[in-house]
């Protein structure tokens, strides 16, 4: 499965003005954050003549990646000593524009579960709902970046 985690504006402002890295716009900086999962699950049913319940529940491996980027300079920037000063890679005597200012990848293992509903309506129709809830605990004191030691 995968899942995107796009954030939000107040959240790229509050990382932007946090960074001492770079002064940027919060509309001059990107993210990208997934969440790829594997998992087993068993699933407990049980039918009635209307109503059906099930439990689902299982493991699995969680891997998730996000990405901080900066975009400022203008497309074709000619590169010279003082752009690698400030962080920016070189590619073909041109400063690249999409520098990644933080990336950081993690995997770990979770449990999953949820509980669902169903409902017949007839031959051909069947309503159903389902919750479910992932867990995957990873330690907070890994990180990545400008601030990282």
């Amino acid at each position: 499965m995968w899942h995107g985690l796009p954030p939000t504006q107040h959240v790229l402002a509050v990382l932007v003005n946090h960074s001492s890295r770079q002064a940027s716009q919060p509309n001059n900086v990107s993210t990208s954050s997934n969440l790829y999962s594997l998992t087993a699950n068993y699933l407990f049913h049980k039918d009635g003549r209307r109503y059906s319940y099930y439990a689902i529940g299982g493991e699995g491996w969680y891997y998730r990646h996000t990405a901080l980027n900066n975009y400022t300079l203008i497309p074709g920037t000619v590169c010279q000593p003082v752009w690698d000063w400030w962080g920016y890679a070189c590619q073909n005597g041109i400063v690249s524009t999409s520098n990644t200012l933080a990336t950081k990848g993690m995997s770990s293992g979770g449990v999953n579960g949820g509980v669902g509903i169903t409902i017949s309506l007839g031959d051909s129709v069947l309503i159903a709902s389902l919750s479910l809830g992932s867990s995957a605990p990873t330690p907070c004191s890994a990180r990545s970046g400008p601030s990282a030691s």
